[in-house]
């Protein structure tokens, strides 16, 4: 499981990374936990500061230069709209929060895993069939 994850957002695609370290920084910064900055971010109840501290950190803690990044984040608020910025820090934000799970070790993505298994002969019927007939009520009677 990591922290980190990398998003296509207003400011091209980036990696974003919030450790413990940087989770207490948003904190300290926001005056608030970050399971209730999230429900804030989630709620439209955020402040600027809580979304731009959110995204600062995460470029920080995945190795951006920290002033180039609150310059960038700042910059990406002005010329977008602060509003595009919210869902972006909840990803990030959601990562710290449970994680991103690994790739599984030993599996290449699209890696042809070979001809799909035969259907089983065991007279099992088909995993999907359709609907039931209705019952038979009868001859149709037509009114003229």
């Amino acid at each position: 499981m990591t922290h980190r994850v990398s998003l296509d957002w207003v400011g091209g695609t980036d990696v974003f990374a919030l450790d413990l370290g940087g989770l207490r920084s948003v904190q300290t910064e926001t005056d608030c936990g970050p399971n209730m900055l999230l429900q804030k971010l989630r709620y439209g109840q955020w402040r600027v500061d809580d979304v731009l501290s959110v995204l600062t950190h995460g470029l920080t803690r995945a190795g951006a230069d920290k002033a180039a990044s609150a310059a960038r984040v700042t910059r990406m608020a002005e010329q977008h709209g602060i509003q595009h910025l919210v869902q972006p820090a909840m990803l990030v934000l959601s990562a710290a929060l449970l994680g991103v799970p690994d790739d599984a070790v030993g599996e290449t993505a699209g890696e042809d895993q070979g001809p799909a298994p035969a259907p089983a002969t065991n007279g099992a019927s088909a995993g999907s069939t359709g609907p039931e007939p209705l019952p038979d009520t009868g001859p149709a009677t037509s009114m003229k």
